[in-house]
């Protein structure tokens, strides 16, 4: 077979990447300005910033390896309906 005919069920695995450092920081920098708009000042604090920017990069780093874990068929797809 040729490189154009290839068998359409061999697939390539796709590798997941988390998101650069900076993109995480500014989205987090973003939802903390948009909370104290709406909510109040005191999501413009150093505490709640470092607090949610931590939460935001442990959930990133789990959604990274569980979609590289299920890209590697060690998981199943999860099928909501």
């Amino acid at each position: 077979m040729s490189a154009t005919n290839r068998p359409i069920s061999k697939q390539r695995r796709v590798v997941y990447y988390p998101p650069t450092d900076k993109t995480i920081e500014d989205y987090a920098r973003a939802v903390c300005f948009e909370l104290a708009n709406c909510k109040g000042k005191e999501y413009l604090s150093t505490e709640v910033f470092q607090g949610f920017l931590g939460f935001v990069r442990v959930a990133v780093a789990i959604q990274v390896k569980h979609l590289n874990r299920q890209s590697e068929g060690v998981l199943k797809p999860i099928i909501v309906k």
